[in-house]
């Protein structure tokens, strides 16, 4: 990826480029863990309350996901649940409602990589004979 940033430049500007191709780099890495943060603080209590809603209203499906045995969901509301039973589901639904948040923030990161593939065409190639024998640029 370095050589691809840097080959157009000249020698004498190499060293320049590659400064700001590692800052580009960093500030990079930085926004998407920002944005992985800000994707997982964001989502995580909205799938925890889709969670609690569709185990309520019985859904096999999200007990399953949950880890409870959907053998006892029948898609049929289940009523007013004890404290004892919150305190013992509570944190099943809240790993969940992580790992649903973390599928998204991947989904975001797997978006972001392939709309970046699609500017590969406009990416400029050079020939080993248009590149300088002593740096390996142009």
């Amino acid at each position: 990826m370095t050589r691809l940033a840097l080959n157009t430049l000249p020698a004498s500007a190499v060293a320049d480029g590659s400064a700001l191709f590692n800052l580009m780099r960093n500030l990079g890495g930085a926004i998407g863990i920002a944005l992985i943060d800000t994707i997982l603080e964001r989502r995580m209590p909205i799938h925890v309350s889709n969670l609690i809603m569709r185990l309520q209203a019985g859904d096999p499906v999200a007990a399953r996901l949950v880890g409870l045995p959907s053998a006892q969901f029948h898609n049929q509301p289940i009523g007013a649940v004890d404290d004892m039973t919150k305190a013992m589901i509570g944190p099943l639904i809240r790993e969940a409602a992580l790992l649903l948040s973390f599928n998204e923030a991947w989904l975001v990161i797997g978006s972001i990589f392939a709309l970046s593939l699609l500017t590969l065409p406009w990416m400029r190639h050079l020939r080993r004979s248009e590149m300088d024998p002593a740096t390996g640029v142009s």
